[in-house]
């Protein structure tokens, strides 16, 4: 370590031997580099997101866990909106959670999670993710199931989405008990000479899990 005391920073050639330093030195996080390959710009890119997520993650869990430290605070609801702050709900934003969830319940603490979203991103795969963090949501939709699907299609695919976000609407509220969603509908005055169709596709859903705003 003395030897590297006039060094302005280090470079690793790999996301493993980035690691590697950061576990050696832990002192110098912000000024060690990744640069897998310079002739290989998408590989750069791709490992320049990825360490830059990871360090975001870790100052929010950092933060949130000194938060948690404090006698005052017995109850924190983390919410997220954007944007749309599911786009990488999977990969990045769940993993996270979970770990604010933990320190919490190690803590001691209540956590809640509250997701402000148009439904477009999430997949029946997530839904035990969410039933794990026991989330609630605000979702929007632009009306009735004509209208609303002029105004969203599914950013990959250009598909309608009322459907889609229905379906999502039903899986999440028969999940978990402590699932609530707060359903928005968009409008104009067309709109809400339709708003009955729009009631009709929720009408079987529990009341205590659904609102509308």
């Amino acid at each position: 370590k003395k030897a590297l005391a006039g060094l302005t920073g280090l470079v690793a050639v790999s996301k493993s031997g980035y690691h590697s330093m950061l576990q050696a030195f832990p002192e110098w996080k912000e000024r060690i580099y990744a640069v897998p390959n310079v002739m290989d710009v998408e590989n750069l890119r791709a490992l320049a997101k990825e360490l830059q997520t990871e360090v975001v993650q870790d100052n929010i869990f950092q933060y949130v866990s000194t938060l948690l430290e404090k006698e005052n605070i017995q109850y924190l609801n983390v919410e997220m909106f954007g944007g749309e702050p599911l786009l990488y709900f999977e990969e990045e934003l769940y993993p996270l959670l979970k770990r604010i969830q933990t320190v919490a319940e190690e803590k001691g603490k209540g956590v809640s999670f509250f997701f402000v979203t148009n439904a477009t991103c999430i997949k029946e795969k997530h839904i035990p993710m969410f039933a794990d963090l026991k989330a609630k949501f605000q979702i929007s939709i632009d009306g009735y199931k004509e209208k609303h699907n002029q105004v969203k299609r599914d950013v990959n695919s250009k598909e309608a989405t009322y459907e889609k976000v229905m379906n999502i609407i039903h899986l999440l509220c028969n999940s978990y008990d402590e699932c609530y969603i707060n359903l928005r509908i968009n409008y104009d005055n067309e709109t809400l000479q339709h708003i009955g169709d729009v009631i009709r596709d929720i009408v079987d859903i529990d009341r205590k899990k659904l609102g509308i705003h």
